[in-house]
């Protein structure tokens, strides 16, 4: 996994993905392609590529250092430009051990900080007062940790908004 940025705000995953392939022969799917949100749903300039090799991440390390890009993909002389740099600022977990979720949903809020014996049935009773209805809920205690961390999984985005307390 490789990081992009800063990739102008008119550029989405096929822009990107036709640059990769033009420039340096570097073949991704556009579900390879992610691009980092802010709160209210406003695209970032920073966008995480899954390359298929490691050479091709090598490949996009070396190369794309102040890789000049126009800010508009469909008007390349008209709005100026921006310098990409490629690195891997972004880390990545992943591990059979790791897998909390049993059910893969779009949908899902994570929760950390609470006493380690609060229990899922606790917790789900103070979401049920707060009129919060997961469609899930995993609880995570690890160790070394010393509080208990819950995974919240909802069938709807409104239903995450409300949670996070946004409009």
């Amino acid at each position: 996994v490789i990081t992009i940025q800063p990739v102008p705000p008119d550029w989405r995953g096929r822009d990107i993905q036709q640059l990769l392939r033009l420039s340096f022969g570097v073949s991704l799917e556009t579900e390879d392609i992610v691009f980092s949100y802010g709160r209210r749903g406003e695209q970032q300039q920073l966008c995480f590529c899954c390359c298929r090799s490691e050479k091709d991440a090598l490949l996009l390390l070396q190369q794309l250092q102040e890789f000049p890009v126009p800010n508009h993909p469909a008007y390349p002389d008209l709005f100026g430009c921006s310098f990409l740099y490629a690195s891997r600022a972004a880390l990545f977990v992943s591990h059979e051990d790791l897998d909390y979720l049993t059910v893969l949903r779009k949908f899902q809020v994570f929760t950390y900080g609470w006493q380690p014996d609060v229990t899922e049935g606790e917790f789900k009773g103070l979401l049920r007062q707060l009129k919060i209805f997961p469609a899930a809920i995993k609880r995570m205690q690890l160790k070394g940790w010393k509080e208990t961390a819950f995974f919240l999984q909802f069938d709807r985005m409104r239903d995450v908004k409300l949670v996070m307390g946004l409009p």
